[in-house]
């Protein structure tokens, strides 16, 4: 097994330890109700988040915050005021190995993703209504 293959778990993996439909795993991953990366067209979601995840559903713990309600927040300043970088730019760096693969780093390249799309979503929101 590679480190890769150690550190992040394939929709189907999950899929069948949560005995779901893949499908099913892949809204969970969209609708950022599990965190999960993008490595291409590959959709992987991190073991430590995903196990996260499940001590949460478990334990009854707080949901996972809500990406739209971190950005109306000021997440992303506070993204910057933490990383000394945008959350695209921190994506990028940690996708290619300048930030080191730590939980924390990953913790934090989740919390980019969820950023990001944030902004995208509204992005499209706006070209739409133009």
């Amino acid at each position: 097994m590679s480190d890769l293959d150690s550190r992040y778990l394939t929709v189907p993996q999950v899929a069948r330890e949560l005995q779901m439909d893949v499908s099913a795993v892949y809204k969970m991953c969209k609708a950022h109700e599990l965190p999960s990366v993008r490595f291409g067209k590959s959709v992987r979601i991190p073991r430590l988040a995903y196990e996260r995840y499940l001590e949460q559903l478990e334990g009854g713990g707080p949901e996972p915050p809500n990406p739209n309600v971190t950005d109306a927040q000021g997440g992303r300043e506070s993204f910057r005021e933490t990383t000394g970088r945008d959350p695209e730019v921190w994506i990028e760096e940690w996708r290619s190995g300048s930030i080191p693969d730590t939980p924390e780093n990953t913790r934090m390249a989740i919390r980019a993703l969820a950023l990001r799309d944030v902004a995208q979503a509204r992005d499209r929101e706006a070209a739409t209504a133009r």
